[in-house]
């Protein structure tokens, strides 16, 4: 997977306010760092969504590795790195608690003597290697889904511990993929883009810089809006409706990605999706759809459109965490406190 970091949509007002989504990639233990930046609005890939069977696959043909081992001194940060035998034994090290992880989590599906019997470890003793996890991984999974081609072993008692936990072991070892959509950047930049930085939380911020600096955005005029992940061919079907396209690029950004989990484009898939945060009281996907803000287009007496001088003055008004922009959330009754729409 790697790093990676793109321009999902950029664009500015009428009076100059710029609003970027982008979509990037970078190791998941990384993610508490990224999430202390408040004025992004967010989503990622959820371990609590995605099936074990999916992020142990990943985990195995592309997990993180660190590039560098830093050797253990004082202070934040390693000013020295391993080389050489050191560094590949710390490497291998490394891979092997990979091992140990997708092990724990096979054995939360199909408990510790069916993992044992299907990838040929013995438990408490041993764990699975890489090569035990790639020969039986396919037999575990269908043991997990009930379709194993023995009977005995299809109508065994699995433990089947639910993904919301299993994911929870493989997490250090993966990587995440995060829609974040903001108009104050320079704070992150020269946070994050910087020397001092870990290593890992700087790469990303080196990548989204340039493209930030590199992005032209384009102009979103008065009463039209932000839509990540709106296609090109779609872009005449959302002007006509923008309503359920703000629903449409609402769901998509909480999935992050224009298609379902399972590979389908499905606009009434995402508007559902929309329909079940907002009940549900989960407002983040709703804040990277957003219309200018905080100025009007008003007409003069010859009809000639014009941005009202009384509100187009700087600083214009912050509406959440974006300046200038106000974002879908901002139109759902209730959205900052959802005890006053929750029954029961």
């Amino acid at each position: 997977m790697a790093y990676s970091a793109k321009i999902i949509l950029d664009s500015v007002s009428e009076v100059g306010d710029r609003l970027t989504t982008m979509e990037i990639t970078f190791p998941r233990y990384m993610l508490p760092e990224f999430n202390t930046h408040r004025s992004f609005s967010r989503n990622s890939a959820s371990s609590r969504a995605i099936p074990v069977k999916k992020q142990i696959r990943k985990l195995l043909d592309d997990p993180f590795i660190p590039e560098k081992f830093g050797r253990n001194e004082s202070g934040m940060q390693s000013s020295q790195f391993l080389e050489g035998r050191q560094h590949d034994e710390a490497r291998e090290t490394w891979l092997r608690g990979r091992d140990r992880a997708a092990t724990s989590a096979f054995e939360l599906l199909l408990g510790e003597k069916l993992c044992g019997e299907v990838f040929g470890y013995r438990p408490y003793e041993s764990f699975a290697s890489y090569g035990m996890l790639g020969t039986g991984f396919d037999e575990a999974i269908l043991l997990t889904e009930g379709k194993a081609d023995d009977e005995q072993l299809a109508t065994v008692d699995l433990l089947n511990v639910h993904k919301q936990f299993a994911n929870r072991l493989l997490e250090p070892f993966m990587w995440q993929t995060v829609i974040v959509t903001a108009t104050e950047w320079r704070n992150f930049f020269a946070l994050r883009a910087n020397p001092d930085a870990q290593p890992e939380i700087r790469t990303i911020a080196e990548r989204m810089k340039v493209l930030y600096e590199a992005s032209t955005p384009q102009l979103v005029g008065v009463g039209d809006w932000h839509l990540p992940f709106i296609q090109p061919e779609e872009a005449e079907w959302a002007r006509k409706n923008p309503k359920d396209a703000g629903k449409v690029s609402s769901g998509r950004s909480a999935r992050v990605s224009y298609l379902t989990h399972d590979g389908r484009r499905d606009l009434g898939a995402d508007i559902g999706l929309y329909e079940r945060l907002v009940t549900g009281g989960h407002m983040s996907p709703l804040e990277h759809v957003a219309t200018p803000a905080g100025f009007e287009k008003q007409m003069d007496s010859i009809g000639q459109e014009y941005v009202s001088a009384k509100t187009a003055i700087s600083p214009r008004p912050f509406f959440g965490n974006f300046h200038g922009w106000k974002q879908l959330r901002k139109f759902v009754p209730d959205e900052d406190d959802f005890s006053k729409v929750r029954k029961g």
